[in-house]
């Protein structure tokens, strides 16, 4: 076996040579049960005496660098990035909005050519090759800070994904409001629902329900046939329509059930 020593800023290197048992007297409960990994190649951790990388994907082999510090670091390196990745999650949304509209406002997108055409992008072009996994949330996103114009956009930028929905139901004078500019920027969504009902009680705010179902493919088309029905009726999206949908069920149910107990069928307790 090749023994090889450790610098003193601790680097660890990507090409795996040996590995022994890792052993730390202050320590031992449970790093003992943890193997040593000794490695030898590009290195992928930053020297101990520097701030830890927060900003660098946690990839398999730099979690190999960070496994082979002592837990006390490893956990701090990995609780800070965890703790990066939620902040990136949470304003990235605004982000991306706030992007999409100056890039449309000033016309940056002709400054890219379109590599199916030769010619500058259009806007939808450039979102949909700047972002082809999530170019809906961008649109998204655009549509949600254009709404929300009477807000600054250092405000607006410290918004979460999920509060557009509540702060667009406010008026300006409401969202501009430094105590609820605090609630948006810091409380969860339910805790600033609950703050603008209580502060504001005029605002009639309402709180959008994430409500999640996995229909088989046939289930599926039986769904949106009848959706593409209440839509026919009036209904101006999907969410109105599956209300529509519901309301309408709930009183032909209603209906039967008094009928039913008109004719003696069985005894209802309606709500």
């Amino acid at each position: 076996m090749i023994a090889l020593h450790k610098a003193p800023e601790r680097r660890v290197h990507a090409a795996i040579l040996a590995v022994a048992p890792h052993h730390n007297p202050a320590n031992t409960s449970r790093q003992s049960s943890r193997p040593r990994v000794f490695a030898l190649g590009k290195s992928l951790e930053t020297p101990m005496n520097n701030a830890p990388d927060l900003t660098s994907s946690v990839t398999p082999h730099r979690m190999v660098a960070i496994l082979n510090m002592p837990d006390v670091d490893a956990e701090e390196l990995l609780y800070g990035r965890m703790r990066h990745l939620d902040k990136m999650e949470k304003l990235s949304y605004a982000e991306k909005g706030l992007i999409c509209r100056s890039v449309e406002s000033y016309l940056l997108h002709e400054q890219r050519i379109d590599p199916d055409t030769g010619s500058p992008c259009t806007f939808t072009r450039w979102v949909r090759l700047a972002c082809p996994w999530s170019y809906a949330t961008a649109f998204s996103a655009k549509r949600d800070v254009e709404a929300l114009k009477d807000m600054p956009d250092d405000v607006i930028a410290q918004i979460p994904a999920s509060h557009f929905p509540v702060v667009r139901q406010l008026s300006t004078s409401v969202r501009n409001d430094p105590k609820v500019i605090e609630g948006i920027t810091t409380k969860q969504v339910d805790d600033l629902v609950d703050q603008i009902r209580q502060d504001h009680p005029s605002q009639h705010v309402e709180h959008r329900r994430l409500m999640r179902f996995n229909p088989a493919e046939s289930e599926a088309a039986t769904i949106e046939e009848v959706i593409q029905m209440a839509m026919a009726r009036g209904a101006r999206n999907w969410n109105e329509a599956l209300l529509v949908v519901c309301l309408e069920a709930k009183e032909q149910w209603r209906a039967e059930a008094e009928i039913a107990a008109l004719e003696g069928y069985v005894e209802v307790e309606m709500p």
